[in-house]
């Protein structure tokens, strides 16, 4: 009974230390340009036309979230909407509570380009 307990804390032990080790490997691989790739399709997928971000950075432990040079396109390619930056950051607090607070919030330079459909 006693081996069976230090092997099951053993085990325990094992993969809370390979948590770190899986975390640090899910972020790394969150900022390369593969994954920022696969988020663009899976947004371009679920709308009309395409969305298209120059760079993207997070950070889990700050809740801090950066989209930089955005531009939404529509089924026809015309560009429809965009900005410069877009930076957001998180309460971690409130989040531990089930809330969801944005402490700060700056958008650079946003731009919409609206038309009127003409009927014949």
């Amino acid at each position: 009974m006693a081996r069976l307990v230090k092997r099951v804390l053993t085990c325990i032990g094992i993969l809370f230390a390979l948590v770190p080790f899986l975390l640090v490997g899910v972020v790394y691989y969150a900022k390369t340009d593969h994954a920022l790739h696969l988020m663009q399709v899976k947004v371009s997928e679920s709308i009309p036309g395409t969305i298209s971000l120059e760079d993207f950075r997070f950070s889990l432990l700050k809740g801090e979230f950066e989209f930089k040079n955005m531009l939404l396109k529509g089924p026809s390619n015309d560009e429809l909407a965009g900005f410069d930056r877009l930076f957001v950051e998180l309460s971690w607090i409130s989040l531990l509570r089930g809330e969801l607070t944005v402490a700060d919030l700056i958008l650079e330079k946003p731009w919409a380009t609206l038309r009127k459909g003409v009927e014949i």
